[in-house]
């Protein structure tokens, strides 16, 4: 979050894209949904990582996500 507080245009200003995303990133509320979905987004890596490599162990994937979901 700090690189992007240093965003700017090409014309030496800040990014207002950049800096509404920190705030919103800033935001408690933010914060405690991103920290809920968490174990989610980490099952949805762990099924990304296996499919680009296409010879994943799908049992260890199963393992992984069931125990990711649980938490």
């Amino acid at each position: 979050m700090i690189t992007l507080e240093h965003i700017v245009h090409e014309s030496g200003e800040e990014s207002p894209s950049a800096s509404g995303l920190l705030s919103i990133l800033k935001d408690q509320s933010t914060a405690f949904i991103l920290h809920s979905l968490e174990p989610i987004l980490e099952a949805l890596s762990i099924l990304s990582k296996s499919i680009q490599t296409k010879n994943g162990d799908f049992n260890q994937l199963e393992k992984s996500m069931l125990g990711t979901l649980l938490r």
